[in-house]
């Protein structure tokens, strides 16, 4: 069924483009089959305990929606696995986007405990919480896992505090 109504769609599509006519609306057919698959492909088991799952829904179905058009009925006749691939894909580019959100949230973190621990004021209170560790354990793997040389970050990180120094000095 949802098959016929992207044969349809695409025709349809395909003869606005060409005349340069207002593009179809989708099918809410076809919008609702999205919607299903989306949901059931963030309840699979590599997906489904993440706390971002609705973000990663919305832009499947964002992703699903732009690029249906792309699906092709002469070459496949699986929509279902079409729409299934665009959404694994939306959900893998946002589980990235969020890493590398995190990184840089803990990365942040670790530099303040840093600062904070080389402050006199700062008592320490004994032995290193699981915390700490697990913040310096996700940061080396994340930076492993993408290449990110950590020594030129903390250059780049230099170089910009003795501008913003620069500044502070004239003002």
């Amino acid at each position: 069924m949802l098959y016929e109504h992207l044969v349809v769609y695409h025709k349809e599509y395909k003869e606005a483009k060409a005349n340069g006519t207002e593009l179809p609306r989708l099918p809410e057919y076809v919008g609702h089959c999205i919607l299903l698959v989306t949901n059931r492909v963030a309840t699979k088991r590599n997906f489904k305990n993440y706390s971002f799952i609705a973000e990663m829904i919305s832009d499947a179905i964002e992703n699903a929606v732009m690029y249906i058009h792309n699906f092709d009925p002469a070459i496949s006749t699986q929509p279902f696995a079409y729409i299934t691939r665009i959404t694994m894909n939306a959900f893998i580019r946002r589980i990235s986007e969020e890493e590398k959100h995190q990184y840089r949230l803990l990365s942040n973190s670790q530099r303040h405990m840093i600062l904070d621990q080389l402050n006199p004021d700062y008592i320490v209170g004994g032995e290193h919480s699981d915390l700490y560790d697990n913040l310096n354990q996700f940061i080396k793997d994340f930076e492993r896992k993408n290449g990110i040389d950590n020594t030129q970050i903390k250059k780049k990180s230099k170089r910009k505090a003795n501008e913003n120094e620069l500044v502070e000095f004239w003002n």
